[in-house]
């Protein structure tokens, strides 16, 4: 249980970047649509006092991946992450896949495809 939408969105920040650290990765791109807590994990804005440590979690974790980059994407170009985030729901258990994501995936990626190389 969270008490907000701001705070369950940092806490799968935190949730996002441990997973990374554990896998080892030195390059990551991470994207949010809350560009509130993108500005707060990227410390141009002071963070509301119920994510704050949430955030620092966040920060010392980016710290440890060489390259990682924080960007704000809206949330029309994000169906990815919204297909990911409703699949959770459904079945919060834990699930990983190397070569091909799953079939009900696909729709979102190629939209989400589509709308990034029009930018």
């Amino acid at each position: 249980m969270v008490g907000s939408p701001l705070c369950a969105e940092a806490m799968a920040w935190r949730a996002a970047f441990d997973f990374a650290v554990l896998l080892g990765l030195d390059q990551l791109v991470m994207e949010g649509d809350s560009q509130q807590l993108v500005r707060c994990i990227q410390g141009e804005i002071t963070c509301p006092t119920e994510v704050e440590v949430v955030v620092e979690d966040v920060r010392r974790s980016r710290n440890l991946v060489r390259e990682c980059e924080v960007v704000f994407v809206r949330r029309s170009a994000n169906g990815v992450a919204d297909a990911l985030a409703k699949d959770g729901l459904r079945d919060p258990g834990v699930r990983t896949w190397e070569a091909r994501p799953p079939d009900w995936l696909l729709s979102p990626l190629g939209k989400d495809n589509r709308l990034i190389s029009c930018i």
